[in-house]
């Protein structure tokens, strides 16, 4: 075999061997794609919260938020938060959908599904 033959083929292997690698890692290891938004599915009767009861639990030792309408007693969940404990007691006693789509709209897992775990009721006008 030529010089110039063998060479084209070694190259032509390196390609496929890159090309292999990448969509290996794309379809195994990739975990930069957003997981798709599956929407919060909430009782029917569920307990109706005031905005004002929402805003008494403003601490980082009683913490209520409220993310899309729903209202999550997150207390427990603070010093497991992997954006740091800031992020949340920020928001303690408020309206956090704003700052927690935003956190969260292109995030790996569906943040706002795990919410239900903390689950309160529905803030009432």
């Amino acid at each position: 075999m030529s010089t110039q033959k063998t060479t084209y083929v070694l190259w032509t292997g390196i390609a496929i061997a890159i090309i292999a690698g990448v969509l290996a890692y794309v379809v195994f290891f990739n975990t930069g794609t957003p997981t798709a938004h599956v929407p919060v599915t909430v009782p029917t009767d569920a307990p109706r919260i005031s905005m004002s009861d929402v805003q008494i639990h403003n601490s980082r030792n009683d913490c209520w938020v409220i993310v899309n309408s729903n209202v999550y007693d997150v207390t427990t969940f603070i010093s497991e938060h992997p954006g740091g404990e800031q992020e949340i007691i920020s928001s303690c006693g408020s309206d956090a959908t704003a700052k927690f789509m935003g956190e969260h709209e292109h995030a790996e897992i569906d943040a706002e599904n795990q919410l239900l775990a903390f689950f309160v009721g529905v803030v009432s006008e």
